[in-house]
């Protein structure tokens, strides 16, 4: 028995049978009624339906990263996005529990122990099976980005694929036509980047190369590794977009190593728009993901929901801006 079963049992929708879970007052009677029949007859989770009917409020809103520690506060995304989570938060005078390594027996836990009264997701990839259970959840959840097409709940995401096509033109538009991809890891957010990146090509009339297309994680290391192994081909890119900042500054120690000049022999541009990426050698040109931005509008849903109130919008999608630097 979960929450979209409870819906389908009285006839409301999932979010509805949320709203009572969590005692909002927007609530009428006869939703009230229906939603309440159904948890009793079904027995859905009684001790964590009791404490949320009874709305003890603990004052704390988790951050929950389905990644292990090293990987959460060494990923400048997601401590941007932490940030931003944070400072609304500390704007209404509500604590942040962040939660990494998170699966689905920690969502388990989280609803048993009522330890918050609401949840941000953030770093969820494509394949996380923790991603099938966010409907599920006794308290409100709002996810930053998107793992998934079918995700009911609320979520604000960046537009990756307009980010990947506005820097793709831009390189295209400095006269490179030998252009190589490294992307990220399987998500969402690598799909669309991908996405982004053919569609410039196709418009320009430009076959993608898929020997110049390479997969790798969002670390400097990988970026200098795939970098140099596309520097290695005998007809070597002229210019490359990288999923990430930090992925790009691992292509710029490639390219100093292999002797090249950034932009004249090899134009980088990157996706993130870290404060360092300003101050790189030469300065990277990327597109600003709004990472704190992110963070913060997802933690303003969620306070929104707490609230009892229903957003204009529930599931928002940035704008990104392409930031012109020497890089390229």
């Amino acid at each position: 028995m979960n929450i979209k079963r409870i819906a389908e049992l009285a006839g409301v929708s999932k979010a509805s049978v949320s709203r009572v879970l969590n005692n909002h007052p927007s609530v009428s009677p006869e939703l009230r009624a229906a939603v309440e029949t159904v948890v009793r007859q079904e027995g859905y989770e009684p001790n964590a339906v009791a404490r949320a009917l009874a709305r003890r409020r603990t004052g704390n809103i988790a951050l929950v990263i389905p990644r292990p520690a090293q990987f959460a506060f060494g990923h400048a995304f997601l401590t941007e996005v932490m940030r931003g989570v944070g400072a609304a938060l500390e704007a209404q005078s509500l604590g942040l529990q962040i939660i990494t390594s998170a699966g689905p027996a920690s969502l388990s836990a989280i609803h048993r122990d009522r330890s918050c009264d609401g949840i941000v997701f953030a770093g969820i990839w494509a394949d996380d099976p923790l991603a099938r259970h966010l409907d599920d959840a006794v308290v409100p959840v709002v996810v930053v980005g998107r793992p998934s097409p079918q995700l009911a709940v609320p979520f604000v995401t960046m537009d990756d694929e307009e980010g990947a096509y506005a820097a793709t033109r831009h390189l295209l538009a400095r006269g490179h036509r030998r252009l190589a991809l490294v992307n990220g890891p399987a998500s969402m957010w690598s799909v669309n980047r991908r996405r982004g990146f053919q569609r410039a090509l196709l418009e320009a009339g430009l076959a993608f190369d898929r020997s110049l297309a390479l997969d790798g994680e969002f670390s400097s290391d990988s970026g200098q590794r795939l970098m140099a192994k596309l520097l290695a081909r005998p007809e070597r890119p002229t210019g490359v977009f990288l999923a990430s900042d930090v992925m790009a500054y691992g292509a710029l120690a490639a390219a100093r190593q292999t002797g090249l000049s950034v932009p004249g022999d090899l134009a980088v541009a990157g996706f993130d728009n870290f404060p360092f990426s300003a101050l790189t050698e030469p300065p990277l040109t990327t597109v600003d993901a709004h990472a704190f931005t992110l963070g913060f509008r997802a933690a303003g849903l969620l306070l929104a929901a707490l609230r009892g109130e229903t957003p204009v919008e529930s599931q928002i999608t940035l704008p990104m801006t392409l930031v012109v630097r020497s890089s390229t």
